[in-house]
């Protein structure tokens, strides 16, 4: 249960910045057993869970909005657009103008 109320958390405040030693002292319980739980229970650490969820919500409004990139980032948790950039290549082999371009083009292609 405390790993739902944490992931429920993450995706709820996913542009802050997080401090994991708080939330794991929220809820109740060190910040190794946290780590360790989320492991078990996620698959991951929690940082990379919150990376996983930042790029996902990144994919969803490069493919479905107009916001430049820079403010794609931002609204995500990146404060620095070259930090998002890098981050988003690293997981998805691509720049995210490239993944822009790529999954609208699938989106619009003429029938």
């Amino acid at each position: 249960e405390a790993i739902a109320d944490a992931e429920q958390f993450l995706q709820q405040q996913l542009s802050q910045a997080i401090d994991f030693a708080g939330l794991a002292q929220r809820l109740g319980m060190s910040q190794r057993s946290f780590n360790r739980r989320c492991k078990q229970a996620l698959g991951v650490s929690p940082g990379e869970y919150l990376q996983q969820l930042r790029l996902q919500q990144a994919r969803e409004l490069l493919r479905d909005s107009n916001l430049a990139i820079a403010e794609i980032g931002y609204r995500v948790g990146y404060p620095d657009a070259a930090h998002f950039a890098t981050r988003f290549r690293r997981v998805m082999a691509q720049s995210p103008s490239d993944y822009r371009k790529s999954v609208r083009g699938k989106l619009f292609k003429p029938g």
